[in-house]
């Protein structure tokens, strides 16, 4: 997804960036995958692919350094996994108890649609059962009153994400793209390269970096990723747009000591 860029300069400024920075982590090369985190956390919890519900996989950095932000519920309870980029060792772990996830309905869906509806329209434009995609997760938002959800899940060897209208159940856009090897979602590559473009993006340098996390969301109505920058004294937010390949600045306001 990434773009060439008009100047050399900025080019070989940003690769310096992204070497520096993947290079305190082991490198991208290295990382054992979204997918292979995912894995890690379901056998430490003793639980299944079927058994989840909300399931998110992120790339953050903090004092335990780089890691894998596994987040999943299970009946009433929602786990949260920190699992390290590099050997998949397990750094953190966190659950409680929150309200039960309703099991998907297989029932005629009625407007406007709830999340699980949402998920039973998509599956039937591909003619499967909601029983057979993988790694389902799905994000709303409300724009001028209106409620739209952003779906994502794998189906086979592809990623399919779908924008519906929850009011009138209209389906807005569908993309799909091929899963790698590892099992994950061709993004994963962008992912790892948002932190360093927008610190180019912030004209800071690798070093001032002290932690970082990236997660997707929905913006007016389209996909959009969300990214948190520390430094030592300064936080900063912004939002990237991967159709126009640009930052957008939302806050940055300076740290407390």
């Amino acid at each position: 997804m990434m773009t060439k860029r008009g100047s050399a300069i900025f080019l070989a400024l940003f690769l310096c960036l992204l070497v520096f920075l993947m290079a305190a982590c082991g490198g991208a090369d290295h990382y054992i995958g979204a997918q292979a985190a995912k894995e890690i956390a379901l056998l430490d919890a003793g639980l299944s692919e079927t058994e989840l519900a909300n399931v998110a996989v992120r790339l953050e950095r903090g004092d335990a350094g780089t890691v894998y932000a596994v987040r999943f519920q299970s009946d009433s309870t929602d786990y949260y996994y920190g699992v390290d980029v590099n050997d998949g060792s397990i750094v953190s772990f966190s659950q409680q108890e929150v309200e039960p996830v309703m099991a998907v309905k297989e029932t005629e869906p009625t407007l406007p649609l709830d999340a699980n509806e949402a998920l039973l329209l998509a599956c039937r434009d591909l003619g499967v059962d909601t029983s057979e995609v993988n790694n389902p997760s799905v994000l709303a938002d409300r724009k001028g009153g209106r409620l739209y959800y952003l779906l994502e899940f794998d189906l086979a060897d592809r990623h399919y994400v779908y924008d519906l209208d929850a009011e009138s159940g209209e389906l807005l856009e569908k993309r799909e793209e091929p899963l790698t090897k590892a099992g994950t979602c061709l993004d994963a590559e962008l992912i790892l390269e948002l932190p360093s473009r927008a610190m180019a993006e912030l004209g800071l340098a690798a070093g001032e970096l002290c932690a970082f996390s990236v997660g997707k969301t929905i913006y007016q109505g389209a996909l959009a990723y969300e990214l948190e920058l520390k430094t030592a004294e300064m936080e900063y937010e912004l939002r990237f747009d991967p159709e126009t390949d640009a930052f957008t600045l939302i806050s940055q306001d300076r740290r407390e000591s």
